[in-house]
């Protein structure tokens, strides 16, 4: 077949077509650029407005998490005057009565393997055959109870063993408790010491001898 031979008019049409759609492609290249380029700055201003929200409301966060930390720990320590206070003017708990008292004992020692191993204990009363350990908090929950039982008293007996073989008497004090766990820490031998107001409320009828 016979290729046809352009005319020279026909070869200037070609090259203007040519040239005005490569200006037609740079325009919408430029264009698209453009609105790349603003996209990209609109989202960089709102990514760093979003970031500047999220820092000041984690640094909101940390500020009302210390102020709360803070009130538990002013009233858990209200908590523990008071009780402690009220042991101090009966010396008196589980039907038993006792000579001396002590609060916030703290203890540390090396285990065989190196490790340390800290205990620290609210308020313990002492005679001469029996002790009541007494571990206080801001709200009582369930768990306490078992971890009173089964971690307290084994530590407390591991850094004071000449109280090993002495009766003890275990009580769960509070400013409030949870529901229930009233009732589960006595059904469990466990006596309860509950703020009501300024006056704490003593259960400590039928507890258990661990």
């Amino acid at each position: 077949m016979e290729r046809e031979v352009m005319s020279l008019a026909e070869m200037w049409a070609l090259v203007d077509r040519t040239e005005r759609n490569l200006d037609r492609i740079e325009r919408v290249v430029e264009k698209n650029s453009e609105d790349f380029a603003k996209y990209q700055a609109e989202n960089a201003k709102s990514f760093a407005e979003l970031k500047a929200q999220i820092a000041k409301t984690d640094a909101q966060i940390a500020a009302t998490s210390a102020e709360l930390s803070g009130v538990g720990i002013t009233n858990g320590m209200l908590t523990e005057d008071l009780i402690y206070n009220a042991l101090c003017d009966t010396m008196t708990f589980g039907g038993a009565t006792f000579d001396d008292i002590d609060r916030s004992i703290r203890r540390k020692k090396k285990s065989p393997d190196g490790q340390k191993i800290r205990g620290e204990f609210d308020v313990v009363l002492y005679n001469c055959n029996a002790i009541a350990l007494i571990d206080i908090k801001y709200r009582a929950r369930i768990g306490d109870i078992d971890y009173l039982i089964n971690t307290q008293l084994p530590k407390f007996r591991m850094f004071f063993p000449q109280y090993r073989n002495f009766k003890t008497y275990l009580g769960l004090g509070g400013l409030a408790f949870e529901e229930g766990v009233e009732a589960a820490a006595l059904q469990m031998g466990v006596g309860t010491l509950k703020l009501n107001g300024d006056v704490v409320e003593v259960n400590d009828g039928n507890l258990k001898i661990f």
